[in-house]
């Protein structure tokens, strides 16, 4: 009896993890194939500090013009574009806003996610624009203020209303800007967290001192690396490009933990099971050594090995 437990017990816990793993393994495909809302494949990123001799919005915007011009002439690059807060790589940043029209205590300004797009951003990581327009050369510093937002916040702030024309604010005292287009959600935060609602500023209109750049290839992002390195530093001595990866092994980054929970229970699953395998195997032969002379005495009267 005690050895029938200790085996049922044995293949029970096996049995236990196996299915845990093949669960989570199941969980962990379901998760890779959720629409991060872009395209990874083809997309390299690196973060860059500006020089500290960029001081004015000016000089920051004619770096960045330069910039982008010089990427776009290299073999290989379809498009490039940046951000100040990049999909599954970096944290996320929120601001409260008031819509015009409607009451602007403290209480009731919605908190929305906030970043700034650089170039040809939209395109460059293929998120939809799906009403309006993105962003064009055309908005820029002189231009009245524009704002692109996505999909949740259209239809968490304005379900009964075409968002566009529509006109928000950050500060109760800074200027209104006017929501130009709508964009398909991203999930910034993770593959296995809703989108947010979020809204996208120009970096003709602000522009940042410490993006993430993005540019899509026509073939291995990877090989672009030592290019794009050297180009900068043509470009300014004192231009350092860091964390430079491609956009998958972003994604695979943020799934980093779940893989990992995933392997080890899968290894204790396989642990699991082989020592269960030798504990019936050594259960087994003590069983069948117990029975040696019985089995003995039956072959001598003529049973077949068999029976």
């Amino acid at each position: 009896r005690y050895r029938t437990a200790l085996m049922i017990g044995q293949v029970a816990v096996a049995c236990v993890l196996t299915i845990a793993a093949a669960l989570l393994l199941r969980s962990f495909v379901s998760v890779m194939r959720v629409d991060a809302g872009f395209a990874p494949d083809h997309l390299l990123t690196w973060q860059m500090n500006l020089p500290d001799r960029l001081r004015t919005a000016d000089q920051r915007r004619a770096f960045y013009a330069e910039l982008f011009e010089r990427i776009e002439h290299l073999p290989g690059v379809q498009s490039v574009g940046g951000t100040t807060r990049l999909p599954l790589g970096s944290t996320s940043v929120t601001t409260t806003i008031e819509i015009q029209g409607r009451p602007a205590t403290a209480a009731q300004r919605p908190e929305v996610e906030f970043r700034r797009a650089l170039h040809r951003y939209f395109e460059t990581m293929q998120i939809p624009v799906r009403r309006g327009r993105g962003f064009t050369s055309d908005d820029g510093p002189a231009a009245p203020p524009v704002v692109v937002i996505n999909e949740t916040m259209a239809r968490r702030l304005f379900p009964a209303a075409n968002p566009l024309g529509q006109r928000v604010r950050q500060d109760p005292s800074g200027s209104w800007l006017e929501i130009v287009g709508v964009v398909g959600d991203v999930r910034h935060s993770g593959l296995e967290q809703d989108p947010a609602a979020e809204m996208y500023i120009t970096y003709l209109q602000n522009p940042p001192v410490s993006p993430f750049i993005v540019v899509r290839t026509d073939g291995d992002p990877a090989r672009l690396a030592a290019v794009l390195r050297a180009e900068a530093q043509r470009m300014d001595p004192d231009l350092p490009l860091y964390d430079m990866r491609t956009m998958s092994d972003v994604r695979a980054a943020s799934v980093a933990e779940r893989r990992f929970i995933l392997w080890l229970v899968a290894a204790f699953g396989a642990i699991a099971l082989v020592l269960a395998a030798i504990g019936i195997d050594g259960v087994v032969a003590v069983a069948v050594n117990e029975r040696m002379p019985e089995m003995s005495v039956r072959l001598a009267l003529g049973a077949a090995p068999r029976q």
